[in-house]
């Protein structure tokens, strides 16, 4: 022949390539690897793909709905989602009275700046009951200059201004734990209880619902009757005075 191979060689050859071309073929079917460039199913290697990535999901829901078959493993899986799902909401809707309330008080000192005399300098100033002036910083005026400030009848006073001042330290400070809580917390737990590829186990779920539990903020950080968030969630939130930040 002109290979120079006699006809047993070159059909020994032949066959050796169909098997090798078969078991291709059968390898990319079932969407394993063959170390070789995909040959047979042209446009449709996709499906294998598709298959492998079936293949991994039967197999995750097996496992899962393995697990949930132990009666104490299913209590908490559903205590866990029944949880979170509490928690993330009760969050999210204290992160939004807080907000809300914020975006209040910074109306209030607004009003109050607005409505308050000021210096030469453009600073605004507020005066005690007891006759002490401060700026809008919260500096203490020289006596010299505060006896020349003409006081308006409806100015705010300076133990009104520095209550708001306080209330909004507290406010956003509350309103970062809540933050870090919702996002880092209880965003963390909602990752690991969906993650597809890996279950978890009865101490995973253990431990987690004691997290959501024991990571909550402490609601009793400041004290601010409001008339737009009467609703209970919000006033637990607030039921102890705000130390003074600003004097």
């Amino acid at each position: 022949m002109e290979d120079g191979l006699s006809e047993d060689e070159h059909a020994a050859q032949v066959a050796a390539r169909q098997r090798v071309d078969f078991a291709d073929q059968q390898h990319e079917v079932a969407g394993l690897e063959t170390g070789r460039r995909a040959r047979f199913l042209g446009g449709q290697t996709g499906h294998a793909a598709q298959l492998k990535k079936d293949r991994d999901e039967r197999a995750f829901r097996d496992v899962l709905e393995m697990l949930l078959q132990d009666p104490e493993y299913r209590a908490l899986y559903e205590e866990l989602g029944e949880t979170l799902g509490a928690a993330e909401q009760n969050a999210d809707g204290v992160i939004a009275d807080l907000e809300a309330e914020l975006a209040d008080l910074q109306r209030d000192l607004d009003q109050m700046l607005e409505a308050a005399p000021c210096l030469p300098n453009g600073a605004r100033v507020f005066r005690f009951g007891d006759g002490r002036v401060m700026d809008e910083l919260g500096q203490e005026v020289a006596p010299e200059i505060a006896e020349g400030i003409i006081w308006p009848p409806d100015a705010p006073s300076a133990e009104a201004y520095l209550a708001n001042r306080d209330r909004q330290v507290a406010l956003n400070d509350l309103l970062e734990q809540w933050q870090g809580y919702r996002n880092d917390t209880l965003g963390g737990i909602r990752d690991r209880y969906d993650d597809r590829d890996d279950p978890m186990d009865k101490d995973d779920l253990r431990d987690a619902i004691e997290q959501v539990q024991d990571a909550t903020p402490r609601l009793s950080t400041v004290n601010i009757p409001s008339e737009h968030h009467d609703n209970q969630r919000f006033e637990s939130a607030l039921t102890q005075p705000v130390p003074s930040t600003l004097r």
